[in-house]
């Protein structure tokens, strides 16, 4: 069964751009990524920071920077998965609004 973490909410700055960190232990196997590929191109990047004086490999967090792409919301949902299974163990909302002047 897929647990549901509390949803986020998210202020992009002025122009469009914010990040999401959200905690990943890779050496579980498990992984952050976007439910609906579709949206991906929202996604500028995603890299692994590693928890500071933690060994390599050991817990850190995902953080995907985001671009709006002129949308003065965009609706985000991330599951934390193993690459070969199809079921995710956690889901994550997200909720990115633009910057208001």
């Amino acid at each position: 069964m897929t647990r549901q973490r509390p949803a986020l909410t998210i202020a992009a700055d002025r122009d469009g751009k914010a990040s999401v960190a959200l905690p990943e232990a890779p050496a579980t196997g498990y992984r952050w990524e976007l439910e609906d590929a579709a949206l991906a191109c929202h996604v500028a990047a995603a890299t692994f920071a590693e928890e500071e004086g933690k060994a390599p490999g050991g817990a850190g967090n995902r953080v995907f920077s985001l671009d709006l792409q002129g949308r003065a919301t965009l609706e985000l949902v991330f599951i934390l998965k193993r690459g070969w299974r199809t079921e995710a163990l956690e889901r994550q909302g997200v909720t990115v609004s633009q910057h208001s002047p």
